[in-house]
Parts: C-alpha cells; sequence; structure tokens
C-alpha cells in the first residue's frame, strides 16, 4: 500500500510540475500593445501592456517617406481612429507618402465609434510611435524590472498591393538594423502573412526568430507564401515552415484543431495563434497545448493562467 502511495504521489508531483513549468513557458502577447483596453500600437497601450505583465508585446511596423520605421496595423492612417486638428480625417493616407514629421501631427488616441471597444479608454495626445521608440521603452521596463519582454514586430507589405509600402526587403532591413543597434536581436521576433519577409529575415540575420502568420485567405495563395504550397510537404504546415527557418506558426485561432499543435510540435515549431478574445476560447486552445495567445485584452489571458 504505502509503495502505491509513493508511486501516486510522485505521478501527482510530476503533473504539478509539468503544468507549473508549461504555464511558466506560456507566451502571453499583448495584440497591439493592448488593443482593448488603450489606443492600439500607442505608447499608452505598450505601456500599460508592461504594467499588465504581458510576457511579449506585439506591433505593427510601416516605413515612412524618410525611411522612419513607424507602428501602425494598416499602411495607412485609418479614418476610423486618426484626428487632425481635432477632426477626424476622411481619406486614407498612405505612410510612405509622409514624413516622420507630418504623421507626428495626427492623434490617434480616439476612435470615431468607440462603442466598438467599450474597455478602450478614450485619450488625446496619442501619437504614432517609431519603433525605436518602442524597444527604448521596453528596454527601460526590462532593465529595471529584472525582466525579459519580448516584441513580436509584424512587417506590414501585400503582395497584391505593392505600391502600398516601401520596398519588401528595404523595409525588412531597416527593422533588422534597429533590432541590432538595440541589442534586441534574442528578443525579437519578425512576423508576417507575407512570408517572403520571413525569408529575407532569415538571409539577413539568422539569428532574430520568425513567425508565419496564417489566415484563411494567405494558406493556399503562393503569392503569401513565398512560393510554398502545402500540398508538396504532405499538407504538414510544420514542415512546410521549417523548411524556411520559422521558429513559431501564428495561425487565426479559427483554425485552429490539436492537428496543427502536433504539426508544429513535431517540426519543433512553437504554436501561437491570434487574435483571441473569449475567456472559453483561451482554454479551448490552452487545453489543446498552444504554447502561448496572442490578444487584444491580456489581463484577461494574464488571470486565466495564473488561475490554471
Amino acid at each position: 500500500m504505502r509503495v502505491i502511495l509513493k508511486f501516486t504521489a510522485i505521478i501527482v508531483l510530476l503533473s504539478i510540475s509539468t503544468a507549473l513549468s508549461a504555464t511558466a513557458e506560456f507566451d502571453v502577447q499583448g495584440h497591439r500593445g493592448c488593443r482593448g483596453l488603450m489606443p492600439e500600437n500607442t505608447i499608452a497601450a505598450f505601456t500599460h501592456a508592461l504594467k499588465l505583465g504581458v510576457d511579449t508585446i506585439e506591433l505593427d511596423t510601416v516605413v515612412t517617406k524618410d525611411g522612419v520605421v513607424v507602428i501602425n496595423h494598416e499602411a495607412y492612417l485609418n479614418p476610423q481612429r486618426t484626428r487632425k486638428d481635432g477632426q477626424f480625417i476622411r481619406e486614407k493616407i498612405l505612410i510612405k507618402d509622409l514624413t516622420y514629421e507630418v504623421l507626428r501631427e495626427f492623434d490617434i488616441g480616439r476612435l470615431s465609434e468607440p462603442e466598438d471597444w467599450p474597455e478602450q479608454t478614450q485619450l488625446d495626445g496619442q501619437r504614432v510611435p517609431s519603433l525605436e521608440e518602442v524597444l527604448s521603452l521596453v528596454d527601460e521596463y526590462n532593465d529595471s524590472h529584472g525582466e525579459s519582454v519580448r516584441v513580436n514586430i509584424e512587417i506590414k507589405h501585400f503582395p497584391d498591393r505593392p505600391s502600398d509600402t516601401i520596398d519588401l526587403k528595404e523595409h525588412v532591413h531597416k527593422v533588422l538594423e534597429i533590432l541590432l543597434e538595440k541589442g534586441f536581436e534574442e528578443l525579437a521576433t519578425i512576423q508576417s502573412f507575407n512570408w517572403e519577409a520571413l525569408k529575407i529575415s532569415k538571409e539577413l540575420e539568422p539569428s532574430v526568430q520568425t513567425a508565419a502568420l496564417v489566415s484563411k485567405t494567405n494558406l493556399d495563395k503562393s503569392i503569401w507564401t513565398a512560393g510554398l504550397r502545402l500540398r508538396n510537404f504532405g499538407f504538414d504546415i510544420g514542415r512546410m515552415l521549417a523548411s524556411i527557418g520559422c521558429s513559431v506558426i501564428s495561425p487565426s485561432y479559427s483554425l485552429m484543431t490539436d492537428g496543427w499543435v502536433e504539426s508544429a510540435h513535431q517540426s519543433g515549431l512553437k504554436i501561437i495563434p491570434w487574435t483571441v478574445n473569449d475567456l472559453q476560447e483561451m482554454e479551448r486552445l490552452i487545453d489543446l497545448g498552444v504554447d502561448g495567445i496572442i490578444t487584444d485584452y491580456p489581463d484577461r489571458l494574464i488571470e486565466l493562467v495564473s488561475n490554471r
């Protein structure tokens, strides 16, 4: 009987240890900082996400007319969240056509329809930040708190609309150059829906991790997948993305089944779905064995992971 009890105790302890280890390694990523709580991709959002205790800040990059890498989800200023002299703009304005100085004249702290994001604090005076500015913020936080918060940097480029942004290789080069200057090569991931950006990143700086963003619309279109076709890899997405040196698969959460997790892990890749805001869906994905989650509400995910 004592032997059985001891054996049972060992199994229980091993299970607890495994669960704790999985929780400790779980990557809570704040989408656009914390879009559900603060104006997206702003210093206010990134600062709040750091205070909440995210493991990674997720953000989007485009490049201005004078070559400054800035943080913005679209290739253009969005009329739904961009004001000039107190008034919302009426037309989309491509960021590549604006100098950084002119870009900073626009305020991105409020929504034209704030009811769409009822928990988001509306703020005046929020400007489009530069990548260098955000990395400095994260670096200062890491130094003062003894942390190693990462940044997940999306390269916004559209192979079906290449004229919306600057040359892709130039964009990737500029981002990597800033990462190296700021000492973030080990704390950064380059991600993109355009997998050509991931291949370029690996060619220019192999030490920086890459993540393939996957949606229902880009997976079967070779213009987005750098010419890769899933059928050529036995419909094994993990094997396909490992072939171009990816470290992470980031699919839309709506695509997620246990087969995705198995494929990723068998190829040595992590799998971190986007953008998950519902608690039940977070629970489902954690139970499937994902390595992290990208969310607009990192406060919800942090509490859930902590309770588990």
